[in-house]
């Protein structure tokens, strides 16, 4: 063939593709068979969104990950001796069958990962109480060493090791570096316990500190460069600041009820959600103020009876996990499971059972990683 009469890729094909994937920029993260869908449509499309800048970009666009399944803890009879953690499906693209972790207690989930505790009992003795590090999309699971002392009570939480810098921003950084924070006391002692899975070992602080003991039945909130745990009587919350290692106790609003959940505001404020009265109460710490109840505000008052179907109110809903970011919270009722959206007021039953909390697995799927295993 003469050279001169070869056919050249022209400008507009470039064009259109720079197009196409500012079209598929777009799609709902919380709906990703979509954008499985558009893989299947052809080559180049199937390169645009398996590409992993594309995958950036996404992220970039959306900022917030969408709940793509939620981990479920079930006792039995007993509140302590977790039976199994079962992780339930809430995204388009995710399998039927549902992952159980028997003997695993779902703590914590957070940029992309999720943190276990291996609890198996003899009687009264924990045989087993290992943390185990989980990634749904990659399927990998990493067991963490022993901790360095048995806690008499203990919540923890699981983050990118770029948190306490702030030099990531989260939005591709699951198979990088993670810590583990372990809060917990020791006769009567308070400790902080952090895992670096780049040095493979604990990291040791005794804290001289009299608090409420931390409690594992209330998942953690991520604000800044600070970890806040619920303590046991719910009156308190211990606050962990990452980069300076400091630790202090908030006091709670004196109010007639009791917070169910701790949660985070639109614009990255501390909060915490309860029920009272078929009446779901939202509070928020504002930044003035010392640690005292003055820096406690009621934000926003929500008539669950306009919300939830009448047999769901038989009881008082109790709110047992809550999704930072896009602000949903989950109810726990005697019909099921519920979720509610706080900007959209939409309302989903998850489920016909409940179960002792629930922790929102959160992170963005595209094509080119593998699929969430739920």
């Amino acid at each position: 063939m003469n050279p001169s009469k070869q056919i050249k890729a022209t400008p507009a094909a470039g064009l259109i593709e720079a197009l196409i994937e500012e079209i598929l920029l777009r799609l709902p993260p919380d709906d990703p068979a979509s954008l499985v869908r558009a893989a299947l449509v052809c080559k180049s499309w199937c390169r645009v969104v398996g590409d992993r800048g594309f995958r950036r970009r996404f992220g970039e666009f959306h900022r917030n990950p969408p709940v793509l399944g939620l981990l479920c803890n079930y006792d039995g009879k007993d509140l302590f001796r977790v039976d199994k953690s079962r992780v339930i499906p809430t995204a388009s693209s995710s399998p039927h069958a549902r992952v159980v972790h028997r003997n695993h207690r779902a703590v914590d989930a957070r940029h992309g990962r999720v943190l276990l505790r291996r609890m198996i009992w003899d009687e009264d003795d924990l045989l087993d109480g290992v943390f185990v590090v989980w990634d749904p999309v990659t399927h990998k699971e990493q067991q963490l060493p022993a901790l360095p002392r048995y806690p008499d009570s203990w919540n923890a939480a699981v983050l990118c090791a770029g948190t306490p810098s702030g030099n990531c921003d989260h939005l591709d950084c699951r198979q990088g570096p993670f810590l583990v924070v372990v809060v917990g006391t020791e006769a009567g002692d308070m400790f902080v316990d952090i895992y670096s899975s780049e040095s493979g070992a604990w990291s040791e602080q005794r804290i001289r500190h009299r608090s409420e003991p931390a409690d594992w039945s209330w998942p953690c909130v991520l604000v800044g460069n600070a970890l806040y745990f619920m303590l046991q009587q719910r009156i308190s919350i211990l606050k962990y600041n990452l980069r300076t290692q400091e630790v202090s106790v908030i006091d709670l609003p004196s109010v007639s009820y009791n917070p169910d959940v701790l949660t985070t505001t639109e614009d990255g404020r501390l909060g915490f959600a309860t029920v009272h009265k078929s009446r779901l109460y939202l509070w928020s710490r504002e930044d003035y103020g010392p640690a005292d109840n003055a820096g406690w505000v009621e934000s926003r008052v929500i008539q669950l009876r306009n919300l939830l179907p009448s047999d769901a109110l038989s009881w008082s809903p109790i709110a047992v996990g809550f999704a930072a970011g896009v602000s949903i919270v989950f109810m726990r009722t005697d019909v099921g499971v519920f979720s509610i959206d706080l900007k959209s007021l939409r309302v989903r039953k998850i489920r016909k059972g409940g179960g002792q909390n629930i922790v929102p697995y959160m992170s963005f799927y595209t094509p080119g990683t593998a699929l969430p295993v739920f």
